[in-house]
Parts: structure tokens; C-alpha cells; sequence
């Protein structure tokens, strides 16, 4: 199956979730950021520390941070986490994503289309799985004065996905001949009647 910009007659929408309108689900989700937060700060501590254990340091990591550089390092993994998907929404549809920010959150969404599935999953998930391993990969050879800021980048990347967790986790409890529409701060579910 194929995305297409025409729900085909069979299909039903049978769940919606817009993030302007359900607080409780972006406090939610918010929360669960949070978690994640914590859990990849220390993963991602541990495999630098590994990685550099002389120039990696824990201790003077949130000083470090206390700069313009942290600003630019959100920029920049905002710019890497949406343009992620904005690729791939792109590279399944062949058409233009739809970019924004709001006040919570960021978005890449293709709100004409209806993509299955399995190119949905891979949409969401791409972020978290491509970022996280290509940014691992390169902790080597990152200049020391950079590690605390590739350290947060990845970090930060990481606790941003966690939207992303969510909807494929949604999206995974349903049938693989599904379509969801993402419309940037909602999505919904078509299943096949």
C-alpha cells in the first residue's frame, strides 16, 4: 500500500488526537519527555564517559551549558529532528511537508496525505533510531570543547521524540492495512471497515 492524498471509500476514521485541543494529552506526553529526560541523560552520560572518559566531564557539564551554544545546539537539533522527518514524510509522499512550532512542540506533518503504517512508523521512529546512532557514532571525534553540547543535543533529541513514541506506539496497536493522517499537532486513524 501507497500513501495516497484520497481516503480510499472503505476506510473509517476511528481515533483523532490534535495536541491544541487535548491538554491532557500534551501534559501527557510532556511528562513522559520528562522520563525520558532522565533516562537518556543517563544512558547517554554513561556511553561518553565511556567513550571520553578524560574529556567528558560530568561534573562541569551543566557550566558548561550556560551559554549561547546550548541555544544553538536546541536550534540545531530542531532543524535535525523535524528536517528527519520532513525527509522522510517527503521521500513517501514526493510531495512538500508542512513545518511549524508552537509554544510545546515542533512538527513535520504531511496533512494531504494518508500514509500507511508501516512508512508511518519508520517516519516516526527515524529521529530518535538515525540521530541517536549517527550522533554515538561521531562522539570520537567530536572536538572536547564540543562534547557537552553534542552531549546535550543528543539528549534533547532524544526527549523530544517522545510524541513521536507515542503516536507509533498508538499507531502499532492497530491493524498493518492502517492510514494516519498527520496534520502537524493532530493525527488520526483510518482503519479499513
Amino acid at each position: 500500500m501507497k500513501p495516497t492524498k484520497k481516503l480510499p471509500d472503505d476506510y473509517l476514521e476511528i481515533f483523532t488526537l490534535n495536541l491544541s485541543i487535548n491538554r491532557k494529552a500534551l501534559i501527557l506526553i510532556n511528562g513522559f519527555a520528562l522520563l525520558l529526560l532522565m533516562i537518556f541523560g543517563l544512558i547517554f552520560a554513561d556511553i561518553f564517559t565511556t567513550l571520553r572518559p578524560k574529556e567528558f566531564d560530568q561534573g562541569n557539564l551543566w557550566n558548561s551549558l550556560k551559554s549561547l551554544n546550548t541555544l544553538l545546539a536546541i536550534v540545531l537539533m530542531l532543524i535535525l529532528h523535524e528536517g528527519t522527518h520532513a525527509v522522510f514524510f517527503w521521500k513517501f509522499t514526493g510531495d512538500k511537508p508542512k513545518l511549524g512550532v508552537t509554544a510545546f512542540y515542533a512538527y513535520a506533518a504531511a496533512p494531504k496525505w494518508f500514509i500507511p503504517k508501516p512508512q508511518y512508523v519508520i517516519i516516526g521512529l527515524a529521529p530518535l533510531i538515525l540521530i541517536t546512532v549517527i550522533g554515538i557514532a561521531i562522539v570520537p571525534i567530536i572536538s572536547p570543547e564540543l562534547l557537552p553540547y553534542h552531549f546535550f543535543l543528543l539528549m534533547m533529541n532524544a526527549t523530544g521524540s517522545a510524541g513521536d513514541i507515542y503516536v507509533v506506539a498508538k499507531v502499532s496497536r492497530y491493524p498493518k492495512d492502517i492510514l494516519v493522517k498527520d496534520l502537524g499537532d493532530a493525527f488520526q486513524i483510518y482503519v479499513n471497515k
